[in-house]
This record gives C-alpha cells, sequence and structure tokens, in this order.
C-alpha cells in the first residue's frame, strides 16, 4: 500500500464519479466564485483607478462563465446518458447482421 498514490487515485476516482453523476455540484460553485472575483476585481480596479475594468477582471469573469457553460453541458450530457440507460434498448446487431451480445456502451 502506498498511501500516496492510493490516496491520489482514491481522489481521482471520487472527482470521476462526482463529474459524472452531479456534473453540478462540481462546476458552479468555481463558476460562480470566479465569476464574481471577476467583476468584483475589475470593478474595483475600475473604480479606484478611474481608467475602466481590468484585462485580468474580465479573464477570470469569462473562464467562470466557461466553467458554467461547461457544467450545463455536463449535466446535459450525464442526464442524456442516464435517459438512455435506463431505456430497455434492443441489442445490436453484430456484423455480419446476427443479433449478438452487443448493447448500449456505457
Amino acid at each position: 500500500v502506498k498511501p500516496l498514490r492510493d490516496g491520489l487515485a482514491t481522489l481521482y476516482l471520487i472527482l470521476k464519479l462526482v463529474i459524472v453523476f452531479h456534473p453540478l455540484r462540481f462546476f458552479v460553485p468555481p463558476g460562480i466564485a470566479l465569476v464574481a472575483i471577476g467583476f468584483t476585481q475589475g470593478t474595483y480596479r475600475a473604480l479606484v483607478s478611474g481608467r475602466g475594468f481590468t484585462v485580468a477582471g474580465l479573464l477570470v469573469a469569462v473562464t467562470g462563465l466557461l466553467t458554467l457553460f461547461f457544467g450545463i453541458l455536463a449535466d446535459q450530457i450525464s442526464t442524456l446518458a442516464a435517459n438512455l440507460a435506463e431505456r430497455d434498448l434492443p441489442p445490436l446487431p453484430d456484423d455480419d447482421g446476427d443479433e449478438g451480445a452487443g448493447g448500449a456502451v456505457a
């Protein structure tokens, strides 16, 4: 047993499970935090220096928005995959046309 390697592997597995089954729980908090930090920093610098919204603030805010949109996309994919897994699908035919042991691949 290697504590560091096994611990990181366990954290990676937990992270994958959260992303697959509850992606919004993973992506929304950092996305909202980045948007808030970006707009706060940009607005503060604009008010203090009087030169307008900073590029760094805008970059952080856009990164937060992209994180939120990626979370929404991951949630849609997760929901679609769950809906497909619930349906009773007939087995896929083999290459020779016979019905084989195929099915939906997860």
